[in-house]
């Protein structure tokens, strides 16, 4: 009788933690800050890319997204800002939108860092960790997907003309940036991206 009741409990053991309780621990806990402060922003929602929604971020700037029992601990996720009536804000940092899932054992205090900013601040032309994503981002769109492609002048303009859409500045602002941002900066690291926009 006792094995009995032990093999339903193994059997009934994956429909226990469906409920809520165990849907807790696939949580991506995620904190917002402002660029260049670390200042917390409060009712930011961010979006996974499989188009799940946060809560808007708390006054500690953090929220949080459901998982997919498929996704783990070291899986990448794709967020970004979800679009709001009442702010525009832009994911500045992660550059490439992807987060890596941390572990599940510490929760919420193992949040995810991102950095934002609203579209068309100043700061995103003189922040370098914002030039630097902006061009990672371009580099991004006009890298040759095939062997036998080549990058073209229009190939250029149009990826920075879209980047410069998204954050909310003109072509001609954001490639001056670029340029400016490029020769100020004293990493052979990063000055070697800004050479190829």
């Amino acid at each position: 009788m006792r094995f009995y009741i032990t093999g339903v409990l193994w059997l009934l053991l994956p429909l226990l933690c469906a409920d809520p309780v165990c849907a807790q621990n696939r949580k991506l806990v995620l904190q917002v800050f402002q660029l260049g402060s670390r200042r917390p922003i409060k009712g930011v929602r961010l979006i996974s890319g499989a188009g799940v929604k946060s809560n808007p971020t708390d006054s500690r700037g953090r929220t949080w997204i459901l998982l997919d029992s498929g996704i783990g601990p070291g899986d990448p996720v794709s967020l970004n800002v979800a679009k709001q009536p009442d702010n525009e804000w832009v994911l500045v940092q992660p550059d490439d939108e992807t987060v890596v899932v941390p572990s599940f054992r510490r929760g919420s205090n193992n949040p995810v860092k991102i950095r934002v900013a609203r579209r068309g601040d100043p700061v995103l032309l003189i922040n370098g960790i914002a030039i630097t994503g902006i061009t990672a981002r371009i580099i991004r769109a006009i890298a040759p997907r095939a062997p036998d492609e080549r990058i073209t002048d229009d190939k250029r303009k149009i990826a920075l003309l879209e980047q410069a859409n998204a954050f909310g500045h003109q072509p001609e602002e954001v490639d001056r940036a670029i340029r400016s941002w490029g020769q100020r900066t004293k990493s052979q690291y990063a000055k070697g991206p800004h050479c190829l926009i």
